[in-house]
Formats: structure tokens, sequence, C-alpha cells
């Protein structure tokens, strides 16, 4: 399962969303920032999609690709 993670995630051209099968209350959201405009941008509808969240916990975790 891990790896399908990893795959998924760092292949995705959109958000990704990764939560329990079960409602919950979503306590914080971890963005993924590589530095460029698109990944800003994806943050950005985020947050425009899911206004009920903007008082929520954020953690942007920066990240790079192996070269």
């Amino acid at each position: 399962m891990e790896k399908i993670l990893l795959v998924v995630i760092g292949s995705a051209q959109c958000p990704v969303v990764i939560a329990p099968s079960a409602n919950t209350v979503v306590d914080e959201i971890v963005f993924c920032y590589d530095g460029s405009p698109s990944s800003l941008f994806a943050m950005k509808q985020f947050t425009y999609l899911l206004p009920e969240l903007t008082d929520t916990k954020g953690t942007i975790v920066q990240v790079k690709k192996e070269r």
C-alpha cells in the first residue's frame, strides 16, 4: 500500500486527498510544495474549494525530486 501511495502522490498532476473511509473531523491539512507555480496553485485551489477548512491547522512540506 505504501508504494502505491508514493507512486500516486509522486506522479499526480492535481491535488490528492488521502482520507480514511469513515467520516472523521479534519484536524490537520498537509500540503506538499515543490516550489513550482502549479504546486502553489493547487494549494490555493484547495482553500477555495473547501473554505470551511480555513481555520484548520495546516502544514506545508517542501519536497524535492531526486536527480
